[in-house]
């Protein structure tokens, strides 16, 4: 698909381990949307670089930010959030809880799309990557599951590969 000018903040929200930021990575080279970075007071998993994935900070430096920020949020026991001024360009996609996303959708034009999995293919999922809090992430994922009828578009990824849910984000919901 030719990149384009996308007004609207594309939003995606989602249960953990479900493929939300591989489904990011595709929109930027694919679409050439720029993520919103989001601060996390969380160390950073195997792989994850400072400022691309995450902008890694501690608990004190997050709360020196927040009123800069838009929104923020606790899960698994770590701040995440983003910065005002983040959200003041056009072809933006950015990751935020269910909750969030919500009620960022009052504030700007958005288009909220909710990734979804089985929860068999999220324990291997979870179980499979080495993260913490197993029983912890399952809890929030039924939190957040709780709330995917309020979203433009909710897809499962559970047998979809990553080009089928890419390609399945451009048919359904990107192009209409």
């Amino acid at each position: 698909m030719e990149k384009s000018i996308i007004k609207e903040l594309i939003v995606i929200s989602g249960v953990t381990c479900s493929g939300k930021d591989t489904l990011v990575k595709k929109l930027k080279s694919g679409l050439g949307l720029k993520p919103i970075v989001s601060y996390t007071t969380r160390q950073p998993r195997e792989g994850e670089v400072n400022g691309r994935d995450y902008h890694f900070i501690s608990t004190d430096e997050f709360e020196r930010l927040a009123p800069a920020m838009l929104e923020y949020d606790v899960f698994a026991d770590n701040y995440y959030g983003t910065l005002k001024s983040d959200y003041d360009k056009t072809n933006r996609v950015v990751i935020l809880t269910a909750k969030i996303a919500l009620q960022i959708r009052d504030v700007i034009n958005s288009k909220l799309i909710f990734i979804d999995c089985d929860d068999d293919v999220l324990y291997d999922r979870l179980l499979n990557s080495g993260r913490n809090n197993i029983d912890i992430r399952l809890e929030e994922a039924e939190k957040e599951r709780a709330l995917k009828t309020l979203f433009d578009f909710s897809i499962n990824t559970a047998n979809l590969s990553e080009e089928e849910t890419y390609n399945q984000i451009l048919k359904d919901i990107l192009c209409r």
